[in-house]
């Protein structure tokens, strides 16, 4: 069987479209593909319900879509029989984990994904960010720190894009850090 469960509900132009017929002309094109199944992942701060968990400005500026209109697409579509999957890209933000947990518990979710999208502050995939502020070896350590943290929060069933840093290249050398 092959399934991609990390997917946004996106077109080509990134414009988002929480709807079951949205869902539908994903799961044709994943069948046109060889794709059996798939899972939707938005990420929970595009969502007006999670501005409470922010403190970066982009993920502010994000918080613009309804949380239940999007689960209410999903699970529609699964409600008609089609090969989806209900999911969600989940930030993991320290000392935030009850509020986060919380927050996520009404909904049915087959699957969380935890990421990791800031570290101290500073944008993993932007720039200037991470890489700029401390250095390839540094940002992958720091960020490797971060995904631990998101492990052990007992949050999430998976990671997301454990390699993330690598948006900036090149990665650290790897004898220097020996």
């Amino acid at each position: 069987m092959i399934v991609d469960y990390h997917l946004h509900l996106r077109d080509h132009e990134e414009r988002i479209e929480h709807s079951v017929e949205a869902v539908e002309r994903f799961v044709e094109a994943a069948v046109v593909r060889g794709v059996d199944e798939i899972g939707f992942t938005e990420h929970v701060y595009s969502f007006e319900q999670t501005r409470h968990l922010w403190d970066q400005q982009y993920m502010l500026d994000r918080c613009a879509w309804d949380l239940d209109r999007y689960v209410g697409a999903v699970t529609g579509a699964k409600e008609r029989g089609l090969p989806v999957k209900l999911g969600l890209e989940v930030d993991y933000v320290a000392g935030r984990e009850r509020e986060t947990a919380d927050l996520l518990a009404p909904y049915p979710w087959d699957y969380l994904l935890g990421s990791v999208h800031y570290v101290d502050g500073f944008p993993v995939d932007e720039e200037p960010g991470l890489v700029e502020k401390l250095g390839p070896h540094d940002a992958w350590r720091r960020y490797f720190v971060w995904l631990r943290y998101a492990a052990r929060s007992g949050l999430f069933d998976s990671l997301a894009h454990p390699d993330l840093v690598r948006y900036h290249e090149p990665r650290p050398d790897t004898e220097a850090a020996r």
